[in-house]
């Protein structure tokens, strides 16, 4: 699974149903083979205070979401997201990057810098196996606290290998099946067979039945990958939207109350309980998202709460 389509399939788990962009943008059509219904605008700003009324008529229920263009594009949703942040509400923006080949070059702009002091998190998307973990944070940074924009660049790392065609691709984690021999990925420009594959610096270098030369590599320079999703039943990432709501109980059966956010944590993420008491994800057990949290926490940790009729009495 490609970077792409990684984001896009978090977004749908997330709860997304529509997202807002000034074309192009290559998340643009993986959004739309995930069931996430685009809607192109004129221009950056009116789509980021659409985005904006969407999250304040849900309470935050539903985020807005908003992708555009690297470059220009980018800075001109500045003064959208700045109204946002001042009136503290969430909205998630998936700004284009630059490619890895051009940082440097002037004149170039890098949104991550630019927002940095409108938003609650600005961080960058140019490492696939990272892509996960930033998309959980964002989420979760849209959810707990005080509300206001998240930031995630997305950043583009495809590039020529040599003189006979092949080129670097990345992969989200270890879908590394995905570039077997006779695999066939899809682009904007048609489907792509995998001649061969190769394992290198944590990426890979791939031979494609339609890029013979360097000539051909360079053309297709940038240009995402796409595959159907896969169900994996082994994930075991867990999402704030599966954390938040449900009750927690210990090892011993006592209900210690509802999760109302999911706070960060150099050692451990936090799920933070009703009654004010953090409880590490590391002591997690069980889960049936939405419903319930079993752990396994040690004696001491958290406080026995009264049970209803204790209360009422």
């Amino acid at each position: 699974m490609d970077g792409v389509t990684a984001i896009a399939n978090i977004l749908r788990l997330e709860g997304v149903e529509f997202i807002g962009c000034v074309p192009y943008q290559p998340l643009l059509e993986a959004a739309a083979i995930a069931g996430i219904r685009p809607i192109v605008f004129r221009q950056e700003g009116t789509g980021i205070h659409m985005v904006d009324g969407y999250s304040r008529v849900t309470n935050g229920k539903k985020m807005g979401v908003f992708m555009m263009q690297n470059g220009p594009g980018a800075e001109n949703g500045f003064g959208g997201v700045a109204q946002a942040y001042s009136e503290s509400v969430p909205i998630l923006l998936l700004p284009a990057g630059m490619p890895r080949d051009k940082r440097g070059v002037h004149p170039n702009f890098y949104p991550t810098r630019s927002y940095e002091t409108i938003t609650k998190w600005s961080e960058e998307m140019n490492i696939v196996e990272r892509i996960p973990d930033l998309m959980r944070r964002a989420f979760t940074k849209l959810r707990t606290g005080r509300p206001g924009p998240v930031l995630l660049e997305i950043g583009r790392i495809d590039r020529p290998h040599g003189l006979d065609g092949e080129v670097v691709v990345s992969l989200v984690t270890d879908r590394v099946g995905r570039l077997d021999p006779g695999s066939v990925l899809y682009t904007d420009r048609g489907p792509l067979a995998v001649g061969s594959s190769r394992p290198h610096a944590k990426r890979h270098l791939v031979r494609f039945d339609r890029i013979t030369d360097r000539t051909d590599a360079e053309a297709w320079r940038g240009v995402i990958l796409s595959a159907e999703p896969i169900d994996d039943p082994e994930d075991d990432t867990l999402w704030a939207h599966e954390l938040v709501g449900a009750r927690v109980i210990d090892q011993h059966g006592v209900d210690h109350g509802t999760v109302i956010s999911v706070l960060d944590n150099p050692a451990s993420d936090l799920l933070e309980l009703e009654d004010g008491q953090l409880v590490p994800l590391t002591f997690l057990v069980g889960l049936v998202p939405g419903r319930r949290v079993d752990v396994d926490v040690p004696a001491g940790l958290l406080e026995s709460r009264p049970s209803d009729d204790q209360a009422r009495n």
